[in-house]
């Protein structure tokens, strides 16, 4: 067991976000005084039901609301008549690159999102991860406490937006240093 390369990535493009993003300036965002939703799959995004009880949700809570839209999502918010009734806390973007995303996920209060990679993200990043899904890929995010399963039910995803809190100190569950001990490992190994 070496750990997780995907935690080195981020450790090393955090770096180079923190220096080159202006993405919340952009948004004129404060640190911490914010959630970042997204929302791709889809299993969310092709039902109306689902994707409107999420958005209402969204407008329900007491902070600004950062969506990068992925595209999918746009065309389906647009098809259910969603799109021209956007709640005001619900700041509605084009998707953004990974620096800026990262800039987001970092200084963000919580995040909001059915994506497998940013709930590990998320947790990597020490920031609360709601996770709009009955399932997770990553169940040691949410054995661990900094991560809850809401699904889509609108109730749960507000309730768990304004009160939910990581149970526990945040544990390096995927390490650092991966990409080194795997070098290593395969530099001493015979041609």
């Amino acid at each position: 067991m070496v750990g997780d390369v995907i935690a080195d990535a981020l450790a090393h493009y955090l770096t180079l976000a923190n220096d080159k993003s202006r993405i919340l300036k952009f948004l004129g965002m404060d640190l911490s005084n914010y959630f970042v939703l997204t929302v791709h799959r889809p299993s969310t995004t092709d039902n109306k039901k689902s994707l409107g009880d999420i958005m209402q949700a969204a407008g329900e809570l007491d902070k600004q609301v950062v969506f990068p839209v992925h595209p999918r999502t746009r065309r389906h918010l647009k098809a259910y008549g969603i799109w021209g009734s956007m709640p005001k806390n619900v700041e509605l973007i084009d998707p953004v690159g990974y620096l800026d995303m990262i800039k987001l996920m970092a200084n963000a209060e919580k995040i909001l999102t059915d994506s497998g990679g940013v709930q590990k993200e998320a947790f990597i990043l020490n920031i609360p991860c709601i996770t709009l899904r009955e399932t997770t890929e990553w169940v040691e995010t949410v054995q661990s406490g900094w991560n809850t399963l809401v699904g889509v039910d609108k109730d749960r995803i507000v309730s768990a937006a304004r009160e939910f809190s990581p149970s526990t100190l945040h544990k390096d569950l995927f390490g650092l240093g991966a990409c080194r001990k795997i070098l290593k490992y395969i530099e001493s190994r015979p041609i």
